[in-house]
């Protein structure tokens, strides 16, 4: 909920109470409120009729679910009640009312329904507890555990309130102005004072720097503002003109021109050359107390006490829009690098977040037990930092508008933040400055870049696959993408509409001119498209289809059989031509548990399915019995691959681990992918396997080898289906960030990120001139989009 610390229930079962109490501790520890996490601490639930109003009455007062998996878990009437609840409210229409789901995995079990579709946050070996917990602050939108953010250096001089700091352009000095009607320059690095600038007569209220860092504007409650000589902190000019107090000064991009907002109700643009008002903006009814130049240079943003922020058109003067939803003085304000997003913060304790081009008030940040003074984006625009007459600094991100955390040292009211190359700076009622940073610590597993190539992993290879020569992936001239460049923003071709439930897979015939999608809990179904015209052909359901969700589909390669999977625990073969269904397999043949993913040989006389009951069964399909069981896994199997040649199968797991089955010599596991594998992909030429995985990385390895050859960062979900092209060329993931990215696989380049999806998209496949892709998403719709040509 924007602007609230979370409230979190905890689901788990009395099994599991060991680690529950560890995990329920330190999540308390680090939201520092006792109250922040509730549990039954005994452990399960019991019988009765009071039961149900009490987990109710707790639930309502919580925005996150955090469900504890484990076989007594998901066997646990008591849990999947909590769930039920739970997924009640996921998708409240009040905003105010939903509630978040993140799953635990803490031993091996099969997931229920639904639940597969979040990321699912693993603690199983060998990832560390620490690692997987910093997953879960992730999620929750918090800063790592590791990320102590301390005071560095608390910078001592000053007789008075500092009322404003500034950081030069190159970051490397701090300017700060005081009640004591000095101006102090410090090394930003090491907090060394560099020089005083003594000429005003009242308070420093502002300082601002150049955009070349050559020159500083104060301004002052003597109602003046000057410029100083940053090198040698000469007083060039005194700018008259204002006939009260001068409480904020900003620089355009160019550094030629200087606003000002006084307590005469005015905003002044000044011609620093000059010393001459080029304008006067006149509208607010009381004291401007802060303007902001947006980074363009062509709007001006100013807050005053009479409650509002207005929007100035710099080279007209004109008011573009008055925003009026603040009770009390706008102090400050502060425009995000990409100039879509401002933030006020006000008297009346709260931060509000703007959409800069509309005006809409998007967050109300709440936390706050006095007035707010400061407001300061990061660089990448995710967080904010706020800094308030209660001596606090809190952060917040700023996407969500959820509370991240409180920085408490000063003991006196924080008057301005700002952020420096270590994290950030604040002046303070106490006379001090303080520069924050965050402690030297070990990166974890989920923020690291790109890894290198890893040295070559040695695997028993009986019968090794012949070597395909000149195996390098390369994207010709000719190869022309459907847009020019990846900042543009790329529509779909098609929408197909018709499911009335997520689309949990899709699949392009060998033709290329008819599709086929899947879907999900309801309405169990699926359709047949004309991948041309987006027409829909025919829909394969009824009476003897599937009775549980259907998770994937796959063509066999004459086009005419087609085999599907489900949480029903069968296989089913259908015919084409009639639409029926001719074949289950199941029984006690069958899966024990839900099958995940199926994959036909390219013969087409083998299918295998992937479940969760941990197991790849390789099935007959003329004698319908499975030839072969392949165990290995320690948990479920998400995804089965075969290679080109039909000799390799790969599988992917829960567990994190690849493995790769030989049909006439074995097994093979590739290196660990530390996290829960949704996806496995064959290159066409069967040299090449693609992974996607939960901790939202794909990764490129070498088959024979089993090296490691690329990390693939980009994707901020679930990376849920990877699929090549048929040429070898791009590489398409889907993930839980309702996006579709292409990737030139050698380069280790993201292409495109294709948006338009409402929800997660779960599934990407080719047609098989590689011309067209498809995606499937939980927002019940079918995207193509024309990727050549």
């Amino acid at each position: 909920m924007p602007g609230q610390q979370h409230r979190i229930f905890l689901s788990h079962s009395s099994a599991d109470r060991d680690f529950c109490t560890h995990l329920v501790n330190d999540l308390r520890h680090t939201l520092g409120d006792n109250d922040a996490v509730w549990y039954d601490r005994h452990g399960g639930l019991y019988g009765g009729t009071d039961w149900r109003p009490r987990i109710e009455q707790e639930m309502q007062a919580r925005d996150v679910f955090i469900v504890v998996l484990s076989p007594s878990a998901v066997s646990s009437v008591g849990v999947n009640a909590e769930i039920d609840i739970a997924w009640q409210r996921k998708d409240h229409p009040d905003p105010a009312r939903r509630m978040s789901i993140i799953p635990v995995l803490y031993h091996p079990c099969g997931i229920r329904p639904g639940l597969v579709d979040y990321p699912i946050i693993s603690f199983l070996p060998p990832k560390p507890y620490n690692v997987a917990f910093q997953e879960i602050l992730n999620t929750l939108g918090l800063p790592a555990a590791s990320e102590e953010i301390e005071v560095l250096h608390t910078l001592k001089g000053h007789t008075g309130a500092v009322r404003s700091v500034a950081l030069s352009v190159d970051g490397q000095t701090l300017a700060s102005g005081s009640s004591d009607h000095t101006i102090k320059l410090w090394n930003a690095q090491t907090g060394q004072l560099l020089r005083s600038l003594a000429s005003h007569t009242s308070p420093v209220y502002s300082v601002a720097w150049s955009a070349d860092g050559l020159l500083l504007a104060s301004g002052s409650g003597d109602r003046t503002i000057k410029l100083w000589d940053a090198q040698t902190g000469q007083l060039i000019h005194t700018l008259t003109g204002h006939t009260s107090s001068v409480y904020s000064v900003a620089w355009s991009a160019h550094g030629r021109a200087l606003v000002s907002g006084s307590g005469d109700r005015t905003l002044r643009l000044w011609d620093v050359q000059t010393g001459q008002v080029i304008r006067a903006f006149r509208g607010h009814t009381s004291y401007v107390q802060c303007v902001a130049w947006s980074a363009g240079g062509q709007t001006l943003a100013s807050g005053s006490s009479d409650h509002t922020l207005k929007l100035w058109h710099v080279q007209t003067g004109e008011l573009l829009h008055t925003l009026a939803s603040h009770e009390n003085t706008v102090h400050s304000i502060a425009w995000s690098a990409d100039e879509q997003m401002l933030a006020s913060g006000s008297g009346d304790y709260t931060i509000k977040l703007w959409d800069a081009q509309s005006a809409r008030l998007l967050h109300t940040l709440t936390g706050h037990k006095d007035t707010v003074h400061s407001v300061a984006w990061s660089a990448d625009g995710q967080m904010l930092a706020s800094g308030s007459d209660n001596k606090i600094i809190k952060l917040w991100n700023a996407q969500t508008g959820q509370f991240l955390r409180n920085l408490a040292g000063h003991t006196g009211p924080v008057y301005s933040v700002v952020r420096t190359i270590t994290g950030l700076a604040s002046g303070s009622g106490d006379h001090t400055i303080s520069i924050w940073g965050v402690k030297e610590q070990p990166i974890p597993v989920s923020r690291l870049e790109p890894e290198p190539v890893s040295p070559g992993i040695a695997l028993p290879a009986p019968t090794p696959l012949t070597a395909v020569q000149n195996r390098q992936v390369v994207i010709t001239r000719d190869l022309q993408l459907a847009v020019s460049s990846p900042a543009e923003t790329v529509r779909a071709l098609r929408t197909l509409h018709s499911h009335t439930d997520a689309v949990s897979s899709v699949v392009f015939g060998a033709d290329g001119q008819t599709l086929l999608s899947i879907s999900g809990n309801k309405d169990l179904t699926i359709k047949q498209w004309n991948a041309q015209n987006g027409q829909l052909l025919r829909t394969l359901a009824g009476q003897t289809g599937h009775k549980g969700t259907i998770t994937g589909v796959a063509w066999s390669a004459d086009g005419q059989m087609l085999a599907s999977g489900s949480y029903d625990k069968t296989i089913k073969l259908w015919n084409l031509q009639t639409g029926q269904p001719v074949l289950t397999l199941k029984g006690r043949a069958g899966h024990k548990d839900a099958v995940t993913s199926v994959a036909w040989s390219i013969d087409g006389q083998m299918l295998a399915g992937g479940s969760l009951d941990g197991t790849i069964k390789l099935w007959n399909i003329q004698a319908s019995q499975p030839l072969r069981i392949l165990e290995g896994h320690n948990s479920y199997v998400g995804s089965v691959a075969w290679s080109a040649d039909g000799q390799m199968l790969a599988s992917g797991s829960l567990d994190g681990t690849i493995m790769l089955w030989h049909i006439h010599a074995g097994q093979s596991t590739l290196a660990d992918h530390q996290d829960a594998l949704w996806s496995v992909a064959w290159s066409a030429d069967g040299q090449t396997l693609a992974t996607g995985s939960a901790a939202r990385t794909i990764k490129l390895w070498d088959a024979q080898t089993g090296q490691l050859l690329r990390t693939l960062n980009g994707h901020t979900g679930v990376v849920t289906s990877v699929a090549w092209s048929a040429d070898g060329q791009l590489l398409a993931s889907s993930s839980a960030d309702k996006t579709v990215k292409l990737w030139d696989t050698q380069a280790g380049q993201l292409l495109r990120t294709l948006t338009g999806h409402m929800n997660t998209v779960y599934r990407v496949a080719w047609s098989a001139d590689s011309q067209m892709l498809a995606s499937a998403s939980a927002d019940k719709t079918v995207k193509l989009w024309r990727i050549k040509g």
